[in-house]
């Protein structure tokens, strides 16, 4: 637990964040929300892991960040980056073409209770269409495990 576990709302003034707001307890409960930031790089082609889960447990994605920059190449063609829960496609995150022209930085913070993974023991993969023959792309993901 932080000081941000601890954060109380005056008696009738619900906080900025609507759904995080327990009326049970007349709280904010960010633990349930808050707790894991995990991030990497990658270059490999199919299923990469980013976040495994501990046994018996399913991931929460509260929201996600993915950095491309501008030294990337791969094959020929567009090359696709996309997250998976397991084998089951989640989300596009972009898309580029052999050679990245730009750097491309984007930050997405899901609504309402966020992503959470269909079974138990699935692992949050970052999946590439093409291996990456330099540059390293980046992916951050947030969230907690239940």
């Amino acid at each position: 637990m932080t000081w941000l576990d601890e954060i109380d709302s005056p008696p009738g003034v619900r906080p900025h964040t609507p759904n995080l707001w327990n009326p049970a307890t007349g709280r904010v409960e960010l633990q349930r929300t808050a707790g894991r930031v995990i991030g990497s790089g990658f270059t490999a082609e199919g299923n990469n892991a980013l976040w495994t889960p501990a046994a018996g447990n399913r991931f929460r994605m509260m929201g996600f960040s993915f950095y491309i920059p501008s030294d990337v190449t791969a094959a020929a063609g567009t090359t696709y980056l996309a997250l998976r829960d397991g084998d089951t496609y989640i989300d596009t995150l972009g898309a580029f073409p052999s050679a990245v022209p730009n750097a491309i930085f984007e930050t997405v913070n899901l609504p309402g209770n966020g992503y959470l993974s269909i079974a138990a023991n699935n692992v949050l993969n970052v999946n590439l269409t093409k291996v990456l023959t330099a540059g390293v792309i980046r992916v951050r993901v947030w969230g907690c495990e239940e």
